[in-house]
């Protein structure tokens, strides 16, 4: 596993773009504290030292409780794993392929470790995925899906909702975050903590490019998908599927723009990523929870 020298970073934070909270629309109700969102950079939410001697979402720092508040593991009938993001009390956002491996999920929220045992740890077990209707197994086209919980999820510090983009903006040339428990190379074992690294948001065009065959306009269009590219080894990886890529601050407000999808083998900070762009979906997540 690659991890950032001091002079990648320096390069990273310098190019970061100021966050504008006028993206954020929020579905499952206000965060605490909304009312005072203010701006915030990219640069320099990370003002503490991280274990990073178990990294693994490739290229990946450890996380600590409450840096990610939204992030949930799903267990899948107790034999495969996804990532998910929480955008409502009642709801957690993941790939239609991660919900169409079973039909049981068992949700762990307010957690770093791996199915967790923290205090703050809250299991939900769900037997209700809402796939999205026009999403194509072959293409991966619309790989998304809604898991509804029997249960409100209780919100704190270690438990927020992320918003979802209340406009079309393409976050090309911008830093975003992903974040997962998934190995840190092929073949490689889940990670034993939540891992979070930032990645630089490319332009559809320039997606084109690097990923080939698999964006073509036969199966996206030049809004439905988000590509980032990795820096010296940072990015998704197996079993970071389902997992979110968002901008804004760590521990704060923050903004989910796409979901990891199956529809590109996991390279594991070698290759583009693809995600599927959670705004060109916003009035089906709408017209689910509302």
């Amino acid at each position: 596993m690659n991890i950032f020298t001091v002079a990648a970073i320096l390069i990273v934070c310098a190019h970061a773009q100021a966050f504008d909270v006028r993206r954020l629309h929020p579905v499952g109700g206000p965060l605490d504290n909304a009312s005072v969102v203010k701006k915030n950079t990219l640069q320099g939410t990370v003002e503490r030292e991280h274990d990073v001697s178990k990294p693994k979402i490739a290229g990946g720092k450890t996380a600590e409780l409450g840096d990610i508040p939204f992030q949930v593991s799903i267990d899948i009938d107790m034999a495969d794993f996804c990532g998910g993001t929480i955008i409502d009390r009642f709801y957690v956002l993941t790939t239609a392929n991660c919900a169409m491996k079973g039909s049981q999920y068992v949700i762990y929220a307010g957690v770093v470790k791996l199915r967790g045992d923290e205090s703050s740890r809250v299991v939900i077990q769900s037997s209700h995925a809402i796939i999205y209707e026009g999403f194509n197994p072959g293409s991966f086209y619309g790989d998304l899906a809604l898991i509804q919980l029997p249960n409100f999820l209780e919100f704190n510090q270690f438990i927020k909702p992320a918003y979802i983009p209340i406009n079309d903006d393409t976050y090309a040339g911008e830093i975003a975050w992903i974040s997962g428990w998934g190995a840190s190379s092929s073949g490689g074992s889940l990670a034993s903590e939540l891992q979070y690294t930032q990645v630089p948001i490319m332009s559809n065009e320039h997606c084109r490019v690097h990923v080939g065959a698999y964006i073509t306009d036969y199966i996206y269009t030049t809004t439905d998908y988000i590509c980032t590219t990795y820096l010296q080894g940072h990015g998704e990886c197996f079993g970071d599927y389902g997992g979110p890529l968002f901008v804004g601050k760590l521990g704060g407000s923050a903004t989910l723009i796409g979901v990891y999808t199956d529809s590109t083998p996991a390279h594991c900070g070698q290759r583009t990523d693809v995600y599927t762009r959670v705004s060109s979906f916003r009035g089906w997540i709408d017209g689910h929870i509302r």
